[in-house]
Formats: C-alpha cells, sequence, structure tokens
C-alpha cells in the first residue's frame, strides 16, 4: 500500500513540474504563430493590416513586422511554476511599442545625401531672326 501511495506521489510531483513548461511552450509557440500567420487569435482571427505603401521590392512580399526576425526569436519562455507562468521578449527596445502602441515624438536621424547635379548644354535656334 505504501509503496502504491509514493508512487502516486511521484506522479503527481513529475505531473506538477511537466505540466506548466508544457503550458509555456504551448504559450511562446502562439506567439510566434502570431509572426507566421499575420494575425491576432482572440475571439476570432484578426487579419493585421497590410502595408501602405507598396514599393515594389521584393522586401514587399515578407510578413508584416518581420524584417530580420530578431523580435520573434527574442520571445522567450522566464518562468513556468505552477503559479505563474512568465513569457516576455528579452534584448528588444521596440517590442514594448509594438505591443502597447506609441504616443509621443520622436526624433530620427536620417543620412544627408545630395542629388547629381543635372547640366544640360544650352542651344539655340537656328533659322530664326
Amino acid at each position: 500500500m505504501t509503496n502504491d501511495l509514493s508512487d502516486i506521489k511521484r506522479k503527481y510531483e513529475n505531473f506538477k513540474r511537466i505540466v506548466p513548461r508544457m503550458v509555456a511552450i504551448n504559450g511562446k509557440n502562439f506567439f510566434t504563430d502570431r509572426f507566421r500567420e499575420q494575425n491576432w487569435h482572440d475571439k476570432k482571427k484578426t487579419k493585421w493590416k497590410t502595408r501602405k505603401h507598396s514599393t515594389g521590392r521584393k522586401t514587399d512580399k515578407r510578413a508584416i513586422l518581420t524584417k530580420t526576425g530578431t523580435l520573434k526569436r527574442s520571445i522567450h519562455i522566464t518562468s513556468a511554476t505552477w503559479e505563474k507562468i512568465s513569457i516576455a521578449s528579452q534584448g528588444v527596445e521596440y517590442a514594448e511599442i509594438h505591443n502597447k502602441g506609441f504616443q509621443g515624438n520622436v526624433t530620427q536621424t536620417v543620412q544627408h545625401h545630395t542629388r547629381k547635379e543635372y547640366t544640360r548644354k544650352a542651344h539655340t535656334r537656328k533659322g530664326r531672326e
């Protein structure tokens, strides 16, 4: 009888250790799938808005919010216990802005450039005076 009870206790402890990790992995996969499927899934799937301006370049065909994949790869399980499961983006400063939005002023540094000068020879009309 004590053998059966200790076996049940061992299985229960194993269950308490494994289940939070499984739930955390499932949650992380949910967030990374949003990048692949380009939508948000709440009560129904809501497709993300397309790009405002199409440039005709190959980069127009890439997924929304994905240029280098850094944000998607930064999503990690930070804690997985029976009491709390935490999934966060680590090391990407713009992650919170993408998630919560941003209101305020932004100062952006733009590289200086000059246009190539275009010169044209002067011409005159012949035959009229």
